[in-house]
Parts: structure tokens; C-alpha cells; sequence
């Protein structure tokens, strides 16, 4: 187990110069992650093992964003840092997640069964406001395995029978918006006008129709064979 506080140096972006037709590049905030994970494997004896593995987490932006006027000629010339407000999450970053399961190594039979647990998390369409709230889901996943291992010519042959989605969920894994933040996001400095990622007078996008929603693919079970060839003993 343990505990972690990471900083991520923010990556750069770039805007195109209308004037000069030339990138103009710019640091994205940093952020922040801090938390705790741990996680064990149980022997309970005659071949049975548990597993368990939680972490817990916040991911939040920190530092500035650079930001450029609007519009204008000369508008590369003024740029301007704004400050990240503090409580907003770094996109895609789950709040918390857990895992258990239980597998049974016995002779050459190898049986595990498997649920991973995702908690909430955020998305962004424009800016870093997290509008988009995705709900927590779980993933259930289960397998058989037989190896042969007689010292005949197919030993260490494999046979895999898995079975991925158990429970056949659906759940909403993300969203892209069709819609993007409302209302004005503009900061006025310099005598320029700005477009502002952290100023918007509404902070959830409405619901649209033409969102592209993304869910889990339904069961899928998969029979496989892999074949050992060895010299007969």
C-alpha cells in the first residue's frame, strides 16, 4: 500500500496566428493528484486465492491556464494567465476504484472470477468546467483454463475459456457533447477581449439528442485453443 501527491506539469497547446498564419504555443494548467492505493493477495488455502486492490483519489488543476484575445491582428501580443479555480477535477480521473476476485489454481485447472469497479469522474467539452458527470460501473469478468501436462506429445497444450462483461452491463463509459457551455465566458484585460475556459454562467451542458453516448460492448465469450508440441516422455 500507499500514499501518493504528484504534480503533472501541464502540457502545451497551440493557436494559429490569424495574421501570420504561425502556432502560437501555451502552457495547459498542472494538476494535482493525491491519494491512496493498496492492494493483497489471499491464500485461503487448497488452491484458492483472494484478491483485493482499492485506490482512492483527487485530481484537481492547479496553477493557470494562458489564455489570448479573441480577435485582432496583434491579439498574440497580450497574453494573459488565469488563475484555475480550485474544485475542478482533471477530466477522465475516477474519484475511486476497486477491485476483487477469486481464482483457484488447481493441478492444470486455472478458474478466476473478477469484478473491477470504476467510481464517478468528469468530462470536459469547453474549457475545464466539468460538465459532463459520468456515474460509477462495474466490469465482471470470468475464465477457465486447463493445461494438459501428461508428457504426452501435446503437453503444456492450453485450452482458454473466458467470459468478459459476465452480467451483460451497458453502462455509460463517456460522453462527447454535442452542445458546449452557455452563456458568456469573456474576461476583458489589456484593452482586449478574451475568451475565458473558467468564466461560463452555466455549468452543466444540457442533454442533446445528437450527444455520442459511449457504453460497454455486451458479453463476449471467447473459446481458444493454444497447442503444445513437446518430445513424448
Amino acid at each position: 500500500m500507499d500514499a501518493f501527491h504528484i504534480r503533472f506539469q501541464g502540457g502545451y497547446s497551440f493557436e494559429t496566428n490569424a495574421s501570420t498564419g504561425e502556432p502560437v504555443f501555451f502552457p495547459q494548467p498542472s494538476s494535482i493528484s493525491k491519494g491512496f492505493e493498496g492492494q493483497s493477495n489471499l491464500y485461503l488455502g487448497h488452491g484458492l486465492s483472494a484478491y483485493l486492490n482499492a485506490t482512492v483519489e483527487r485530481a484537481t488543476y492547479t496553477a493557470f491556464e494562458t489564455i489570448y484575445p479573441s480577435s485582432g491582428s496583434s491579439a498574440y501580443l497580450y497574453p494573459l494567465n488565469v488563475a484555475t479555480p480550485p474544485g475542478y477535477w482533471v477530466a477522465q480521473t475516477p474519484s475511486d476504484t476497486e477491485a476483487e476476485g477469486l481464482s483457484y489454481l488447481r493441478g492444470g485447472f486455472d478458474v478466476g472470477f473478477f469484478n473491477k469497479r470504476v467510481g464517478q469522474f468528469y468530462l470536459d467539452d469547453n474549457g475545464y468546467h466539468n460538465q459532463t458527470v459520468i456515474n460509477p460501473f462495474d466490469v465482471t469478468n470470468t475464465y477457465l483454463n486447463y493445461t494438459i501436462r501428461n508428457g504426452s506429445r501435446f503437453d503444456q497444450t492450453k485450452v482458454r475459456l473466458s467470459v468478459n462483461n459476465l452480467l451483460d452491463l451497458h453502462s455509460v463509459t463517456g460522453i462527447t457533447q454535442a452542445n458546449t457551455v452557455s452563456g458568456p465566458n469573456f474576461t476583458a484585460a489589456n484593452g482586449q477581449t478574451y475568451v475565458d475556459p473558467f468564466n461560463a454562467t452555466v455549468a452543466t451542458t444540457p442533454i442533446s439528442p445528437a450527444d455520442n453516448v459511449s457504453i460497454f460492448s455486451g458479453r463476449s465469450i471467447v473459446l481458444s485453443v493454444t497447442f503444445g508440441l513437446s518430445p513424448k516422455r
